[in-house]
């Protein structure tokens, strides 16, 4: 919507200047003192006159329309850009989910779900980037406004790309903890149907039934091994998870406090009433965001580092 109203206040600027210049040159011919110097030099001089304004003219419309390619190609980078930046604003609301899944179909569906994601920013590496340099070799006007627009969502596609690789990472682990107790589990399983075939009273008075004692109690041994190095991988396990979350939470902070360090370091103070309102407005959201943020982003990290410090004291 501003971009179409300072497209219309700039063709109307435009069209008062031309009426401007029309105006003078009328102005001028009327004001000649020059009545010519014979009866044939009136006519001539008025035609060289008009010849002349007609080039004058035809060179300011090409000119015009040259300058209005380029401000329409200018607006349409500022609109792809912009659309660019939604985009990314809703992968970022994927990759930051805390969802990683409870069970092994569950964490192996998210896992599918994120490969599509990653081949998804794979081929959405933005092209307005490249459309941007285009625009600043090819044009001079905007140049530094072109740069600055490409600034901020260079920004945020990186830290999408580290955000959703943190993901990843986060998603693997957890698979490989939930296939591990998928493997667990059947080995529990069968662990007690051979307990309960063993666990019949009558040993037999041959050599067989002595075999068969000796192998309960090796299957004993290897359910005693199995029970400490799981006990021991399931208390490692949740301490590596609570560090890649804190890790992860704390990109996600980062990346929070730059997105609203380009917003307050705005030099765009207003300039007219309601576009100051509207800054307030912002303004007063981003002073709320900010309580909210501090209660639940810096105090869920807080929770996490002092669960890391404890687990580090008990380790």
């Amino acid at each position: 919507m501003k971009l179409e109203e300072a497209n219309k206040q700039r063709t109307y600027i435009a069209a008062v200047k031309d009426l401007d210049f029309w105006l003078g040159e009328v102005e001028c011919l009327l004001t000649s003192e020059d009545a010519g110097k014979g009866l044939a030099s009136v006519p001539n001089e008025k035609r060289q006159s008009i010849n002349e304004r007609y080039e004058r003219i035809k060179n300011l419309a090409a000119h015009r329309q040259a300058r209005l390619n380029e401000a329409m190609t200018l607006h349409q980078f500022f609109r792809d850009i912009a659309n660019e930046e939604s985009w990314i604003k809703v992968k970022k609301l994927l990759v930051a989910s805390d969802d990683y899944g409870r069970y092994l179909t569950g964490v192996q569906n998210l896992k599918k779900k994120h490969k599509r994601l990653e081949s998804e920013l794979a081929s959405h590496e933005p092209a307005v980037q490249d459309a941007g340099q285009q625009l600043m070799n090819v044009y001079n006007l905007g140049v530094p406004e072109i740069e600055q627009r490409l600034r901020m969502p260079n920004q945020a596609w990186d830290k999408l790309k580290l955000m959703a690789a943190t993901r990843g990472t986060i998603l693997e682990e957890s698979l490989t903890y939930q296939q591990f107790l998928a493997r667990v589990e059947e080995e529990e399983a069968s662990i007690s149907e051979k307990q309960q075939l063993l666990s019949v009273e009558d040993f037999g008075d041959n050599m067989a039934a002595v075999q068969v004692d000796q192998r309960c109690q090796q299957l004993q041994n290897k359910l005693k091994t199995l029970g400490s190095i799981a006990k021991r991988r399931k208390g490692r396990l949740p301490d590596n998870s609570a560090y890649l979350q804190f890790m992860w939470k704390t990109d996600v902070v980062e990346s929070w406090i730059a997105d609203k360090e380009n917003h307050v370091r705005s030099e765009d103070f207003g300039r007219e009433l309601s576009s100051v309102q509207t800054l307030l407005t912002k303004q007063e959201k981003l002073h709320a965001g900010l309580h909210a943020f501090e209660q639940e982003g810096i105090q869920n990290i807080t929770t996490l580092k002092d669960q890391l410090v404890v687990s580090e004291c008990r380790s």
